[in-house]
């Protein structure tokens, strides 16, 4: 039986992927500590050794990450790599960070203008046509972290010749705006996947996120997201995902901002309802 433990470091082939690594780790000698003791131990181990800055704690993040794209890969796609690739995929992604954080103090005008400047191809306007008749809206709302409100809101609706077929929203907890936005888009695929819709455009204002979903490269915060929603997407006839002006997006806005804030005036339908049938029970 698969459990935290098991995956991240009992197993056989995640042995090896440990000895490949330079962090000197023996996961052999660790069995009866309990994995989260033992990752917390090593991250401890890692700062307290190189700082708060140390590359031990990215490297060994970052393994752990590989070998839950790696399980993920065999469940959901059926795809198996040695430990050898995964490592040589985690030294490339290292050296790319690298790289790119010297690109930054070397030049942080020019960097901060390429993240916030939208390519060519993804501006839009509102005048996109759809290929499929079904449209969800999607959005997140997000601040940073205040007393009585959850982190990060999220909404979509689902509109079918401009009728509207369900819509949702939900707390969520987002260290960034674009997690949030991309944890609307999984809840909505979700969503729509489990209600037997099979072809659908998704459509947010997140330009980043929309960005992301067909590269190899995109922030870390968004990472296992985007492979969740790729490996869902896989199971749609036909799903689309495109960018949007804000406006196009305004009723799943409107429902994100009302999760963030906990404002009950603005639940969705479905909600209503069952706050309704609640109520006279």
């Amino acid at each position: 039986m698969e459990n935290t433990g098991h995956l991240f470091r009992d197993c056989e082939f995640t042995k090896r992927i440990w000895m490949c690594s330079s962090l000197g780790i023996q996961p052999q000698a660790a069995t009866n500590i309990p994995i989260v003791d033992w990752i917390r131990n090593l991250l401890n181990l890692f700062w307290k050794e190189d700082g708060i800055k140390s590359e031990r704690v990215q490297e060994f993040v970052l393994t752990l990450w590989f070998i839950w794209i790696f399980r993920n890969n065999i469940v959901f796609q059926n795809q198996y790599d040695n430990p050898i690739t995964i490592y040589k995929r985690k030294e490339t992604l290292l050296s790319e960070y690298a790289e790119s954080k010297k690109l930054k103090v070397a030049n942080p005008r020019s960097t901060q203008s390429r993240t916030t400047e939208q390519p060519e191809e993804i501006r839009q306007t509102s005048n996109l046509q759809y290929d499929t008749s079904c449209i969800i809206l999607v959005d997140g709302a997000w601040k940073r972290y205040k007393k009585f409100h959850p982190r990060a809101g999220i909404g979509w609706v689902a509109r079918e010749n401009e009728a509207i077929l369900f819509e949702g929203n939900a707390n969520v907890m987002a260290s960034t705006p674009t997690q949030a936005e991309a944890y609307a888009l999984f809840h909505a695929m979700r969503t729509t996947y489990n209600r037997g819709i099979r072809q659908a455009t998704f459509i947010s204002d997140c330009a980043e996120l929309v960005r992301a979903i067909d590269s190899q490269h995109h922030p870390f915060e968004i990472t296992t997201i985007i492979h969740d929603i790729n490996s869902l997407r896989a199971k749609f006839d036909k799903c689309e995902i495109k960018k949007v002006n804000r406006i196009d997006v305004k009723p799943a806005h409107v429902l994100a901002q009302a999760a963030r804030q906990g404002d009950e005036r603005y639940r969705s339908r479905n909600e209503q309802r069952q706050h309704r049938r609640e109520k006279w029970r």
